[in-house]
């Protein structure tokens, strides 16, 4: 029996599902090894109950079928941190106090429906997120939805906003596409924009064969930190690098030696074997694997690169931080007269943060105090949480 008040019902202004009407198919973009269950367990065991509301999608019965979801029972779209880790707290109950599985047994959740499943997906895309969704789970959301039978059009539309600000760094030229009304001229300025990324990058990495395609998402998730024990980065596979494999494709299917998609590779006592593509995919991606084992870089656009002045301007509404703007704008030519006094400042910001995650294991101190140091030295935790933190020590 839940132990969730009416007061609290009407408090929160959302409905309270219970756990057993949640679906365990989930729609959402982030790898397991991103979801920091445990470090959410505690947060929930630290209020008592699970304070943010949820999303939760009730698809039609057509769609439930199509995602092999049980019809009736409700798919988390924002959430699914909050909601596994309440279903594990549920399913502990001798590790956890009677209290607490029993707040959680029934979650605070605001419930969609009439939602297609191309507008629930993007709700689980949008920044809202308690917990910033990584560049290499957006790289892989790309991929599903080509694979899935998107276009590479319907790509850019509906995931516009989340690969101009985090994938290429254009957070200016989003604001520049969402100002445009005419549908045909939002259009063209998209696919101009976009289509180099996504078409000559992603979507052409997906018609090299499924192993390009890994090494694609592998590359991503190497630079997010997100790799598992079991993932291997064969080569650097950047635009050059896709660029180079699908020149080596041209050739083989001028001599028709293309056999289909690169699906992967043995290493033996001969060498590297390339499964599938052509005589010289196979080649290409053979000296792409040998420069990378060697250190060597296939391009000079893996090194560091020196911005036009054009591509400074381009960045200089991208960033919060007054240090960073300070310092863009000095590039730029600006005069800059706080920004050492604001160096001196992040130094000492950075200082203290490190002293911190050196020392925080032993502070011997409030719980919830040691909380809000934790969540000041994690940078994916917002700002709205550490207040909510604070106002727990003013009581």
């Amino acid at each position: 029996m839940s132990t969730v008040t009416k007061e609290v019902r009407e408090a929160h202004k959302v409905n309270f599902v219970s756990l057993d009407k949640i679906s365990d198919v989930s729609i959402n973009v982030r790898f397991s090894n991103n979801l920091d269950i445990a470090t959410m367990m505690d947060e929930i065991a630290l209020e008592g109950r699970v304070r943010d509301a949820i999303d939760l999608w009730l698809p039609a019965d057509e769609v439930a079928d199509s995602l092999g979801s049980p019809r009736g029972l409700h798919i988390p779209i924002r959430g699914n941190r909050r909601f596994n880790a309440s279903k594990r707290i549920a399913n502990d109950p001798d590790n956890w106090s009677a209290s607490l599985v029993a707040a959680v047994s029934e979650i605070p959740a605001r419930v969609h429906t009439g939602l297609t499943l191309t507008e629930a997906e993007e709700m689980v895309l949008d920044h809202n997120s308690m917990k910033r969704i990584a560049k290499s789970e957006i790289v892989n959301s790309i991929f599903r939805r080509y694979l899935g039978n998107k276009s590479e059009m319907d790509i850019i539309l509906e995931m516009h906003r989340i690969i101009g600000e985090d994938l290429v760094n254009k957070a200016d030229k989003v604001k520049e596409l969402e100002q445009i009304a005419d549908p045909k001229k939002r259009r063209d300025f998209a696919r101009k924009w976009l289509h180099t990324f996504v078409g000559n990058y992603l979507v052409r990495a997906c018609k090299l064969g499924s192993f390009v395609r890994e090494q694609v998402l592998l590359k991503y998730k190497s630079e997010d930190g997100l790799l598992e024990g079991d993932e291997t980065v064969h080569f650097l596979a950047n635009t050059s690098a896709i660029q180079a494999i699908s020149a080596a494709k041209t050739e083989d299917d001028k001599d028709a030696s293309w056999e289909g998609g690169v699906t992967g590779i043995h290493v033996n006592g001969n060498g590297i074997e390339v499964q599938g593509g052509g005589n010289a995919t196979k080649r290409c991606i053979e000296d792409l694997i040998i420069a990378h084992k060697s250190g060597k870089k296939a391009k000079k656009d893996d090194g560091p690169k020196v911005l036009s002045k054009k591509e400074l301007e381009d960045r200089k509404d991208s960033f919060q931080s007054r240090t960073t703007i300070g310092a863009l704008k000095m590039a730029l030519g600006f005069e800059v007269p706080s920004l050492a006094d604001d160096d001196i400042k992040a130094s000492r910001r950075e200082q203290v943060e490190n002293v911190l995650k050196e020392n925080i294991d032993q502070f011997n101190c409030d719980k919830v105090f040691k909380t809000l140091l934790l969540q000041i030295v994690d940078p994916t935790v917002s700002v709205s949480k550490i207040k909510e933190t604070c106002q727990l020590l003013i009581g």
